[in-house]
C-alpha cells in the first residue's frame, strides 16, 4: 500500500492559498554508499544532491533508534560501539555499521555541521526526530534503555521488549525531554516526529506499570483488555499525549520560535492508525481545525494544536 505522510503543524505552519513550502527528509546515513558522510565535504554533497528537488526546508535526521547522530551526553553514541553485549548484537553491515557521526576524535557532527551549511544556503533547518529507539535493530537500542529494563515495554502476557522504554514512566520522558533539549541546542527551526518510524512498537506493548494502575483504577474489577479496546487505546493516548505536550512546552522554553511540525500516516476514510496502534491522537484539543484540515488548505489554513 501506498505510504503517504502529512504533516500537520503542531505550530504554526501556515498553508498560504499562493505558495506552500516544501520540506525534504535528509536521512543521511542512507547516502553512505554514494558520499563520505563522515566529512564536511561529503555533507555539502548530500545537501546539494537534496536541493535538486527545490526544497525549502531540509529535515535533517538526529536519531536511528537510539543512537544519536550528533555528539550526545545523554545518549552517548560510543556506547553503541564494538563491545559484544548479548542484549544489543553489533551491527556488522560493511558501511553502515561503521559509520561515525557522532564525533569523539572521529567523523564530523554531522548534525551540526548540516545546520551550518543550511543557514548559509539560507535554508529552513529542521531536526527530523523519529518515534522509535531501535529501528528494528537490536544493535540501535541505546545504552540508556539497557541500564533501566524497569522501563522497558511489556506485552499483555507480562513478556518484557527491550526494545523500547514507555513513556507512561516520568523517567522516561525527563529523558526523552534531555535528548530534545540538546537537539533544540543546536538550533533548528522545526522539529518534526513522525510516528511511522517506531522500531515495531504499538499499544501492544505498553503493558507497563503505570498504564495498569490507571486501568485498575478507572475499571476497578475488570479483566486487562486486549490492545485493540478502545477503552485501552484511549487510556495509552493520555500519556501519548501527556509527552507531546512536553515537547511544545521545551520548544516554547528555548527562548526561540520553534515550529512543532508531526508526521500523520496511513489515514484513509476508513482507519487511522495513528491512533489504533499508536494510541496518538493528531486531532485533539482543536479537533474540528484539524479533522477538516486537508479539506482547507487550499484556502490557506494551520492545524495549531497546543
Amino acid at each position: 500500500m501506498k505510504r503517504i505522510v502529512l504533516f500537520a503543524a503542531v505550530c504554526g505552519m501556515v498553508f498560504g492559498a499562493g505558495a506552500f513550502e516544501k520540506i525534504a527528509q535528509a536521512d543521511h546515513w542512507d547516502f553512505s554508499g554514494h558520499f563520505d558522510v563522515e566529512t564536511e565535504d561529503g555533507i555539502r554533497a548530500i545537501i546539494d544532491h537534496i536541493q535538486l528537488t527545490g526544497a525549502d526546508t531540509l529535515a535533517w535526521r538526529v536519531n536511528g533508534g537510539s543512537s544519536p547522530r550528533y555528539w550526545s551526553r545523554e545518549e552517548n553514541a560510543l556506547d553503541m560501539a564494538p563491545a559484544f553485549n548479548p542484549v544489543r548484537i553489533p551491527d556488522g553491515r560493511a558501511v553502515q555499521g561503521r559509520i561515525r557521526l557522532f564525533g569523539g576524535g572521529a567523523g564530523v557532527d554531522a548534525y551540526k555541521f548540516a545546520l551550518e551549511e543550511l543557514g548559509r544556503r539560507k535554508l529552513g533547518r529542521c531536526a527530523y526526530w523519529p518515534y522509535e529507539e531501535n529501528h528494528h535493530f537490536t544493535s540501535k537500542v541505546g545504552a540508556w534503555n539497557l541500564d533501566h529494563p524497569q522501563f522497558w515495554c511489556v506485552n499483555r502476557d507480562g513478556k518484557p521488549w527491550v526494545g523500547r522504554a514507555s513513556v507512561a514512566f516520568p523517567e522516561v520522558r525527563a529523558h526523552k525531554l534531555r535528548l530534545l533539549d540538546e537537539i533544540l541546542a543546536y538550533g533548528p527551526d522545526s522539529i518534526y516526529i513522525e510516528a511511522w518510524r517506531t522500531g515495531g512498537w504499538t499499544v501492544a506493548d505498553e503493558y507497563v506499570k503505570p498504564n495498569l494502575d490507571a486501568w485498575r483504577a478507572k475499571y476497578p474489577g475488570e479483566e486487562i483488555p486486549k490492545p485493540d479496546d478502545p477503552r485501552w487505546i484511549a487510556l495509552v493516548a493520555e500519556t501519548q499525549h501527556a509527552f507531546f505536550r512536553d515537547v511544545r512546552r521545551h520548544l516554547d522554553a528555548s527562548g526561540r520560535k520553534v515550529r512543532f511540525l508531526f508526521g500523520v500516516f496511513g489515514v484513509s476514510k476508513t482507519e487511522d492508525p495513528l491512533w489504533s496502534r499508536k494510541a496518538i491522537d493528531w486531532r485533539r484539543r482543536r479537533r474540528r481545525s484539524c479533522t477538516s484540515w486537508w479539506r482547507r488548505t487550499r484556502g490557506g489554513a494551520s492545524c495549531s494544536v497546543p
